[in-house]
């Protein structure tokens, strides 16, 4: 089986990854919006603004510095509301 050769951090990983994208899906495409939980509408605004920061980080508008202390005040911010 192909799952016995690949490290559970990277199919953890991978599934992280696959959830972000589906609910980055939901976000651009406004569907089943109504029908999510306040956790997860929050999160989805976690994962917008995060993606957010990421572009602004590769096309050099903020340092490593400046990205890493947003990506963490922002995630100190959602984690007290259980991101």
């Amino acid at each position: 089986m192909i799952n016995d050769t690949i490290p559970s951090a990277i199919i953890a990983g991978t599934q992280s990854i696959q959830y972000e994208m589906e609910m980055i899906y939901v976000i651009r495409n406004n569907s089943e919006w109504e029908n999510l939980t306040h956790e997860e509408k929050n999160h989805i605004l976690y994962l917008k603004q995060k993606e957010m920061l990421e572009q602004f980080h590769e096309k050099g508008a903020i340092t490593d510095k400046e990205f890493n202390k947003s990506l963490c005040d922002l995630t100190e911010k959602m984690e007290g509301g259980k991101i």
